[in-house]
């Protein structure tokens, strides 16, 4: 747009806001300033002080906050001419188009027929944009300021210059795009939305070891206990053993052979019971011991693999078995 269109317009929106324009002076309402409150009547004359300055922000905020407290639709002309100066171009359409929409019997035809050229021209300035997606229903942004929602009514009218441009749709991937809009221009955009892909399944978890039986914990015990009482029935038979083959030499020495047959006949008989303790309690020893290495390897042997075994023999008793 070039300067001398938007001083011309910027002119012709305050202008007529202000109710200076002499011809349509006599079929006019009151003038603005005389249709607001007090406070909003404040506002409105420190908007326009602020404009004659150059202020155009700060004029469009106390223009905005005149007509949030007396909703006089001619406040919607000087909020337009604001906008215009800051460049908001599709702000300034929207705004005068509700002015012509709520204005009413405030507006003579005259008001209409100029709002309606300025309409006209300044729509010739900005972009259009028209978007359909599939599948419909996703939601459309413009500098994350929403616009509306596929299928669009009508095109989305853009400012010029650069833009972001983002369409959402819940279950589907965002897409989004930086577009550089002219003036004038008009897009039309077809876009296919692509499904947000599945997440991965779950690693399968890992099961915990199983608990070992009550029963299996303690017959873990078991074979040291055997094979310990195994060793001491067999330390005890070897101590009788050997005690009574001392004694039993002790009597042939000093009264053979005419020593009482009494005192010979009781250390024979321990000598041959405790060869046998030797024998049982070596044989649980053994057992004891190849039990617990079968457990300890996870592994149950047969009889076939291990076999213990204890055979009576002169003099007392022979332990033997395969291992």
């Amino acid at each position: 747009m070039t300067t001398a269109l938007r001083l011309g317009l910027a002119g012709a929106l305050l202008a007529a806001s202000m109710g200076t324009v002499a011809p349509a002076a006599a079929a006019r309402p009151a003038p603005v300033a005389h249709a607001l409150s007090p406070q909003a009547r404040t506002l409105y004359e420190e908007g326009r002080t602020l404009y004659a300055k150059g202020d155009y922000g700060g004029a469009l905020d106390r223009f905005g906050r005149a007509h949030d407290i007396t909703p006089d639709p001619r406040l919607l002309w000087n909020m337009a001419a604001c906008e215009h100066k800051l460049g908001h171009y599709v702000k300034m359409l929207r705004l005068v188009r509700d002015y012509l929409e709520t204005g009413g019997n405030l507006l003579t035809d005259e008001d209409r027929r100029e709002a309606s050229k300025l309409l006209a021209t300044v729509r010739a300035q900005v972009a259009s944009l028209a978007v359909t997606t599939d599948p419909p229903g996703a939601d459309l942004f413009v500098d994350d300021q929403p616009a509306g929602t596929t299928p669009l009514s009508e095109p989305v009218l853009v400012n010029p210059g650069e833009h972001k441009v983002r369409v959402s749709k819940t279950g589907y991937q965002d897409l989004v795009r930086t577009e550089s809009f002219a003036s004038g221009q008009q897009l039309s955009w077809s876009l296919q939305l692509q499904p947000v892909p599945a997440p991965p399944p779950p690693a399968p978890a890992t099961p915990p070891p199983p608990a070992p039986r009550p029963e299996q914990a303690s017959s873990s015990h078991l074979p040291l206990i055997v094979g310990g009482a195994g060793l001491v029935v067999a330390a005890a038979g070897a101590t009788l053993v050997v005690l009574s083959a001392s004694r039993y030499s002790s009597l042939q020495s000093s009264c053979a052979p005419g020593c009482d047959p009494s005192r010979w006949h009781t250390w024979q008989t321990l000598e041959p019971l405790g060869w046998a303790l030797v024998g049982v309690g070596g044989a649980a020893a053994v057992g004891g011991l190849v039990w617990q290495l079968t457990l300890s390897h996870g592994s149950t042997r047969s009889s076939e693999e291990a076999t213990v075994y204890v055979a009576p023999a002169p003099g007392g008793a022979v332990l033997g078995g395969r291992f």
